[in-house]
């Protein structure tokens, strides 16, 4: 049996991280939970592939990773792409959700406003104005997967003399260099989709994820995961599915599903 919404709107989730904390890996295993529990769901990603998401995401992943590549693109070129790719996956969860689908999206329009924040991007304002003109549905629930770490030191350079730099004590901040090894590793079924990828250095991740937290954590629709280098897949898996059952049970009554 198979539960849809009778005649009301489905539910839209989207999931969000820095590189390396397991977000595709979560999303996949949430659709897995749910259609387990019966209900119809739909897995999306931006930007698409060959797989799962849009029909231009595969596109646009050959040429943002492949060939030319962003590092032989202009300003702005890499990101109209990836909007291209996002208006056509809003549309395609609009259409789901109108339905009354479940829809599990690995990314969404949030990431272009947190990667905007590395020092490396170059996004300019107006395509970030068409960004924010064509945010499409707006996700019911939106996981947020934070990586942790120990308390390190920061270092800062100055430059005193001609015998060279010295190293100066910074500010005390997190250890996340763990979850851009892991990114880079990706093993399995991700492996090699990038390869044409720039990664963001530690600092880059940094201002990334606090670029997150600054336009997420506060809203309501926000559901925040701290991860941790030792957590297995496991031990975020189950909290996530409890979290997106009890807001699926708020967002409607039992009494509105119909077997299909």
């Amino acid at each position: 049996m198979v539960l849809i919404l009778k005649g009301e709107r489905g539910f839209f989730i989207s999931f969000e991280s820095i590189d390396g904390l397991g977000k595709t890996t979560q999303a996949k295993k949430l659709v897995e939970n749910l259609d387990q529990s019966g209900y119809d769901v739909l897995l999306t990603k931006e930007p698409g592939d060959r797989n799962t998401g849009s029909n231009v995401g595969a596109g646009v992943r050959n040429l943002v990773f492949k060939d030319p590549t962003t590092l032989k693109m202009r300003p702005g070129v890499a990101d109209l792409l990836f909007l291209a790719d996002h208006i056509q996956t809003a549309g395609d969860i609009e259409e789901a959700v109108s339905a009354g689908r479940i829809v599990v999206s690995d990314r969404y329009a949030d990431s272009q406003w947190a990667y905007n924040a590395s020092a490396s991007k170059n996004c300019p304002q107006w395509v970030m104005d068409l960004f924010e003109q064509q945010y499409g549905i707006i996700p019911d629930m939106t996981v947020l997967l934070i990586a942790r770490g120990k308390q390190v030191l920061v270092p800062s350079h100055a430059n005193l003399d001609s015998s060279g730099e010295i190293s100066i004590a910074g500010p005390m901040r997190e250890d996340i260099s763990w979850a851009l090894a892991r990114g880079k590793a990706r093993q399995g079924s991700e492996a090699g989709k990038q390869d044409g990828k720039a990664w963001n250095n530690v600092e880059d991740q940094r201002r990334i994820q606090d670029a997150y937290l600054h336009y997420l954590q506060a809203l309501p629709r926000t559901f925040i995961v701290d991860v941790w280098d030792h957590m297995t897949p496991g031990d975020l898996s189950m909290p996530i599915l409890t979290e997106v059952l009890r807001r699926i049970g708020k967002h409607t009554v039992s009494s509105a599903y119909e077997a299909a």
